[in-house]
């Protein structure tokens, strides 16, 4: 995770050396690897772009030299992130000058924002104080966003620097021509536009957009695309974006025959929808129901492939949302999924009362993987609303646990609202007891179908 005093400690100029380096077309292989295994602001730096600089120092891209497309996209890539980071410098340093005028103290780390001096200050009348807790509210909220954008900001430097080294292939088999897997931020904006009709503008908007993104940058993933579905549902100003990330905490799991890679992480509010098996978002503010599953790989990189998710959801007149999943690994040997080996569930988001208002959520799901969901609300808070470890943490977790289900939050009240259907006896982890009936199926992102009643 990045922290605010990695923000601060970052300089932009770096990236701007492999811009040069690539605008020229004059590098050698070993020039430009030296370059990217050598940002020494990355050296403390806790995230992908770090990972990603230290493995260019061992590895050299051999056509970098010899392709002025391949030298052309990188370095558009690198113009991009430029931009991206030195904005990100230059506002994280006008927090910080706020901060110190006032005299709070922002976490390099966490972010926190404190005053040594609050409440302690003698003689203020309420209107003061409550101007100064609002000074610190709203430094906060500044802090927040910049931590934010910084965590996307270092997903498209990871980017970056894996296809300029390497780790990624800048022409991907059966890609246009023009798709550049360096520039993930102009990726996203285009995926974001083919939807919304806009470029993404606020935070949520990003979040979305990194859904939308139909590329992988991941090296693990080799490139082979995610399944993107959408469905649109009738907006609920002010509950902003609830998303629900399902991943795999350990570094490999036994997949039947293979073993296959992980998602090897934890609990993570700002987590990149490429880091999880199944991500799903609910766009409360325009009105959407977004799905992506991601490419499973086998842990030796040798097989690298996308399952298609059955994702379908209903919605009640007050804006609840009942989403229902079923997601199966690609590489499992034929028919486990059939006999009960799949991610699958069903969770039931309410929104919260008036503007801005916490939604809850509750459900029933596999014992496996492991499960988050966080509301992003437009006013830049971040709730928890679920957070589910894996009921096994060891590599054997799918086959012990997948067959097996768990209900969380006020399910069977939130369930009773909707039309239901039991599950058939003998369908052992198909689906949990009560799968909704009237649920309509997510479909393509260029042509989304709508529950009954969209406005």
């Amino acid at each position: 995770m990045v922290g605010f005093g990695d923000v601060l400690r970052f300089d932009p100029g770096q990236i701007s050396s492999i811009f040069a380096i690539c605008s020229a077309q004059q590098a050698t292989c070993s020039t430009l690897g030296t370059t990217l295994g050598s940002l020494d602001s990355l050296s403390t730096w806790q995230g992908d772009a770090a990972d990603a600089a230290r493995a260019a120092a061992g590895r050299v891209r051999v056509d970098i030299d010899s392709y002025g497309v391949e030298n052309a996209k990188v370095a558009a890539a690198a113009r991009d992130c430029f931009n991206e980071a030195t904005a990100l410098v230059r506002d994280a340093r006008s927090v910080q000058a706020q901060a110190d005028v006032r005299g709070f103290v922002i976490d390099p780390v966490s972010g926190a924002v404190t005053d040594l001096l609050w409440p302690s200050v003698p003689g203020w009348s309420p209107a003061e104080r409550q101007a100064h807790q609002d000074a610190i509210t709203e430094i906060t909220r500044r802090v927040a966003e910049i931590c934010s954008r910084a965590e996307r900001f270092d997903d498209d430097l990871a980017a970056l620097l894996n296809a300029a080294s390497g780790g990624i292939a800048l022409t991907a088999d059966g890609e246009n021509p023009d798709f550049n897997p360096a520039a993930r931020q102009a990726n996203q904006i285009a995926a974001f536009r083919s939807l919304y009709g806009r470029p993404p503008t606020s935070e949520n908007d990003w979040r979305v957009a990194e859904v939308l993104d139909p590329h992988s940058y991941s090296p693990k993933n080799n490139g082979v695309p995610p399944q993107i579905s959408v469905l649109r549902i009738n907006p609920v100003p002010g509950q902003g974006v609830v998303a629900t990330g399902l991943f795999i905490p350990t570094a490999t799991v036994h997949g039947g025959i293979d073993d296959h890679l992980g998602d090897n992480r934890g609990f993570d509010p700002t987590f990149d929808p490429e880091d999880t098996r199944v991500t799903y978002v609910v766009d409360y503010e325009t009105g959407l129901v977004i799905a992506r599953q991601n490419p499973s790989a086998t842990a030796d990189g040798t097989t690298v492939r996308t399952g298609t998710p059955r994702v379908r959801a209903s919605q009640l007149d007050d804006g609840t949302v009942l989403v229902n999943y079923d997601a199966a690994d690609p590489l499992a040997p034929p028919g486990t999924a059939e006999a009960g080996w799949s991610v699958n569930g069903q969770t039931i988001i309410t929104p919260g009362e008036g503007d801005g208002g916490g939604a809850r959520i509750s459900g029933n799901v596999t014992d496996y993987p492991s499960m988050e969901t966080y509301q992003y609300l437009p006013d830049g808070q971040t709730r928890v609303l679920h957070t589910d470890g894996a009921g096994d943490h060891t590599s054997f977790g799918p086959f012990l646990n997948l067959p097996l289900h768990h209900e969380f939050g006020d399910y069977d009240r939130d369930f009773e609202q909707f039309p239901g259907e039991t599950r058939v006896l003998g369908q052992v982890g198909k689906a949990p007891t009560g799968v909704a009936a009237d649920t309509t199926p997510l479909g393509p992102v260029g042509d989304p179908p709508a529950v009954p009643g969209v406005r």
